[in-house]
């Protein structure tokens, strides 16, 4: 027997040889009990006493208070009592069997508050006892029976957190009484665990704490032990921890009168009252002010939020969801209890500290709007149609991402830059604007936000511009301010670094190419080259070149600083005789139709005209005619000749010299003789003159070989040279002689 779980009852005695006859004394037998079994008593049992006061003397006042007091028989053969009968007169009241668990000795039986029930009540009571034998006597003891305040003894809230919509049924006694006036429960009170009243009368009417317990219509009592309190019967001024139910039958005049109509604070408390969570109202603080959510219709994420209401104790979590209740994909939520979160205990309140809802999922710009759904330790809540609010946070710009050229955001759709926008708090966003460094009140250009081609992000905003384009109003020129970017939102408006500050553009586009003429000339000593298009505003560098776009050797790049004339983006011009060509100039001449070509260079890219042209400017020979004919076959006056004014210029002594300036942008030489009579002529191009001439790169010489000189040119007294440039714009020699 020793591995039995539990040792069964063994003592007990045989009358016979029958199973029948073993008889096994139960675990909760009292040894007058089992006296009794093994030697019944053969007369009725006696009773001496009917006390109170645990059998040390009669019953005070001759009144028993059946809720709160036990009732002590004292007398003898109590082990053989089966039975207990409460009499007024000759009539039975109330029967009470069987008796063994009040069985205190064979001289004692104790019938503790609760078993006596409002049939006993009343007035000249007696206690008459029942075994085997018979019928005692009734006691001589006569006694008045009262009710007393009820006695909870537990409900079926106990240890648990209460839903207030809910019945409790509770299990006592002292629920129903013969007293007029008070023949059941009618009212409740509710207390915290100090027995401070937390639900009373005086609360419910809306002013302080009276302690009165407040009726309770349809309030169901079964029995004098059982009872049910109905649903929404606790109001959610009794919401907290630790709540105790306390019940009467009659309402107190005062609260002198709480003793005796209250239950006492005996039973169990609940480990709390709450009811399905309501929000009445929200409110955000900036740590100076409040405002109210339901006016501004923002829930700001980095502020502390205030939610008032009911039902808010046993808060379990907090959810932003949508405007249909559903949740976000990655649901935005906290749980508590959470350090960032304050729950008062009455229900009423609760204080998230700023930034306690970390996650952006349910931010937005937009109209859209989100709510609250609360799940507390019974319910989830309602949405409220009148707290919709968008979410949102201060957005912060952290910085913008890198240009391929730093400084410079090229607008281009195929092949400029993304704009790119780091940050926190960004999708409260509802618009980019670019506006200026210099005045940040202007709005050049305004992107709505979303669109098409524009990621939005908490931590960071995408523009794609393949295939959104920014509009060209956000363009910068040289003497324009740079811009800067000025997010607007919900919230306070933010703006891009200043040491971010950045240009806007985009690849230059040549239209036009004006200052030519009618001729195709480009006349660089007498016109002013122009150029119309778009993109023009930020160009670093102009150059002529070749026919097919190439760069010519050795030339330089106009700048603003050396002749380039800039205009606001669509225009730009090169002066008379730029600075920045002094030296090049006849790197640039060329006679040659559509020999160049303007290109011009930005941040944002470069750009080659399609109009080819012609450039030159006026020739010049030296000032003298010996430096303008000097070398070759020119001798300077001959003295002893008087018609040899000027010298003269002997084929059998060389080639013709002809020194200047600017000749590399001629194309026609001529010869006259004989009164200004044409003796010859050939074109040519400076760069691949034809045989027999040569002009040297610097465009200050023409070498034409002797017997390339025209022979009717020869012999006379009167002779000069005619040069002649793309433009038509010709130069005269001096005359002089010639001979063969």
């Amino acid at each position: 027997m020793g591995n039995m779980e539990h040792l069964p009852s063994l003592w007990g005695y045989i009358k016979g040889p029958g199973p029948k006859d073993v008889v096994t004394f139960p675990q909760k037998g009292t040894v007058a009990w089992a006296r009794n079994q093994m030697h019944p008593r053969q007369t009725v049992a006696k009773i001496s006493l009917v006390s109170d006061r645990g059998g040390e003397e009669a019953i005070e006042r001759n009144t028993l208070t059946r809720s709160l007091e036990t009732l002590t028989l004292m007398g003898e053969g109590m082990g053989s009592v089966k039975a207990l009968e409460v009499m007024e007169g000759d009539t039975v009241l109330q029967r009470i069997m069987p008796v063994t668990r009040y069985l205190v000795s064979d001289g004692q039986l104790d019938i503790p508050p609760g078993v006596i029930d409002e049939t006993a009540e009343g007035m000249g009571r007696q206690i008459r006892l029942w075994n085997d034998v018979g019928v005692s006597s009734l006691s001589d003891q006569k006694f008045n029976i009262e009710t007393g305040p009820p006695v909870i003894g537990s409900t079926t809230a106990d240890g648990q957190i209460h839903d207030r919509r809910e019945h409790i049924r509770i299990t006592g006694h002292g629920f129903k009484s013969r007293t007029a006036g008070e023949t059941e429960l009618t009212h409740i009170r509710v207390d915290d665990e100090h027995e401070k009243s937390v639900y009373d009368a005086g609360l419910q009417a809306g002013g302080a704490s009276d302690g009165l317990p407040i009726q309770i219509p349809n309030l169901e009592v079964l029995s004098d032990t059982e009872a049910i309190v109905p649903g929404d019967a606790i109001g959610s001024l009794a919401d907290g921890f630790n709540r105790r139910l306390r019940v009467a039958r009659r309402p107190a005049a005062n609260t002198g009168e709480l003793g005796a109509v209250l239950s006492p604070a005996t039973n169990p408390l609940m480990s709390a009252v709450t009811g399905k969570p309501v929000v009445e109202s929200m409110a955000q603080s900036d740590g100076a002010f409040w405002e109210d959510v339901g006016t501004t219709g923002l829930l700001k994420r980095d502020r502390v939020l205030e939610i008032n209401g009911t039902g808010l104790n046993t808060m379990t979590t907090i959810e932003v969801v949508r405007q249909d209740g559903t949740s976000f994909t990655n649901p935005v939520f906290i749980q508590l209890p959470n350090p960032g979160a304050h729950v008062e205990d009455n229900g009423t309140r609760i204080v998230l500290s700023a930034d306690v809802l970390p996650w952006p999922d349910a931010d937005t710009n937009e109209t859209a709007s989100r709510a609250l759904k609360l799940y507390n330790g019974v319910a989830n809540s309602d949405l409220n149609a009148s707290l919709l609010f968008a979410v949102n946070k201060q957005p912060q710009v952290e910085g913008l991402g890198v240009f391929a050229v730093p400084g410079y955001f090229n607008r281009e759709k195929t092949a400029g830059d993304d704009l790119v926008i780091n940050g926190t708090g960004l999708k409260s966003v509802g618009q980019i604007v670019f506006t200026d460094a210099n005045d940040t009140s202007q709005s050049r250009v305004s992107v709505t936000l979303p669109a098409p081609g524009i990621s939005v992000m908490d931590t960071q905003i995408v523009v794609d511009t393949s295939v959104y384009q920014i509009n060209g109003d956000a363009d910068t020129h040289s003497n324009s301010a740079a811009r800067l970017l000025r997010l607007v939102g919900a919230r306070e408006d933010v703006l891009s670094p200043l040491g971010q500050r950045f240009h806007v553009g985009h690849p230059p586009m040549i239209t036009v190419v004006g200052g030519l003429g009618g001729d195709g000339n480009y006349s660089r000593d007498s016109e002013v080259l122009t150029l119309t298009g778009q993109g023009l505003g930020h160009i670093t560098g102009l150059d002529l070149v070749g026919l097919n776009g190439n760069p010519i050797l050795g030339a330089k790049s106009l700048t603003s600083d050396t002749g380039l004339n800039l205009g606001a983006g669509t225009s730009l011009s090169v002066g008379v005789n730029a600075p920045g060509w002094a030296n090049v100039t006849y790197l640039l001449d060329t006679p040659v139709t559509n020999g160049r070509r303007v290109r011009v260079v930005t941040p944002f890219g470069a750009a080659t005209s399609a109009t080819g042209f012609t450039v030159s400017a006026q020739p010049k020979l030296m000032t003298t005619v010996q430096a303008a004919f000097a070398g070759g076959g020119y001798m300077s006056d001959d003295r002893a000749d008087d018609a040899d004014l000027n010298g003269t210029y002997d084929r059998s002594d060389g080639n013709l010299f002809l020194n200047g300036s600017d000749l590399r942008g001629i194309n026609r030489l001529e010869f006259y003789a004989n009164g200004e009579s044409l003796q010859g002529s050939f074109y040519l191009d400076p760069a691949n003159p034809p045989g027999g001439v040569l002009v040297n790169l610097g465009g200050t010489q023409i070498v034409i070989s002797s017997d390339t000189v025209p022979g009717t040119w020869l012999n006379h007294n009167d002779a000069f040279v005619r040069i002649i440039n793309a433009a038509g714009m010709d130069t005269n020699s001096s005359v002089i002689q010639t001979q063969d």
